[in-house]
């Protein structure tokens, strides 16, 4: 077994929990080892200094996520609420691995490696499913966060010059996004019953 399939690995594994568990302890920590595999496959693609802008915006998003979460009155409830049950989540998340191996190997994205090529396809497919399966204001944060980590990446790889302060510049675009969404969170807690 290689690192690059390693690495992989953990990406599934990390994104399956975002659509199979419904509690934000565990979804969030999922969250910030997508961003953690994401930094290492760009850091090792492009530049040490660029992964470390991924890491960095992943691991601010994630710190206002967990605050926001942690102050919300008796928010021990659902966070992450999806519109179908467990087995259909996971038909599609086996959907999703299937179409993101088929298209990284279809069309690959050039001179990229294979693992950050699968990375891609699999980050896009799971973001699209899940805005498709959300229910609540987190489960739809996730999947703009991965579609967006998506974007982040093609931003790192075709970028001319060395495309840092791009790339800073849209982390700070994720982060309003992490903001927006905790104030969403908090109307969301707000308008629920009691």
């Amino acid at each position: 077994m290689t690192i690059a399939t390693l690495v992989v690995a953990v990406l599934v594994g990390a994104v399956s929990l975002l659509i199979l568990t419904e509690a934000w302890r565990i979804s969030l920590p999922a969250l910030l080892t997508v961003y953690l595999v994401l930094a290492v496959l760009v850091g090792i693609e492009t530049n040490p200094a660029i992964g470390g802008v991924h890491l960095l915006v992943g691991v601010f998003t994630a710190a206002v996520l967990v605050s926001t979460l942690r102050v919300l009155p008796q928010f021990t409830g659902l966070a992450v609420n999806y519109a179908f049950g467990l087995p259909y989540r996971i038909a599609t998340g086996l959907f999703a691995l299937v179409v993101a191996y088929s298209l990284a190997d279809t069309y690959p994205i050039a001179d990229v490696s294979a693992a950050l090529n699968f990375a891609v396809y699999w980050l896009g497919a799971v973001g699209l499913l899940t805005l498709v399966l959300a229910r609540r204001v987190l489960s739809v944060a996730y999947a703009i966060f991965l579609l967006e980590e998506v974007a982040s990446v093609f931003l790192s790889l075709f970028s001319e010059g060395p495309g840092l302060a791009r790339l800073l510049l849209a982390g700070l675009v994720q982060l309003a996004i992490a903001v927006a969404v905790a104030y969403l969170l908090y109307i969301e807690r707000e308008g629920e019953p009691g």
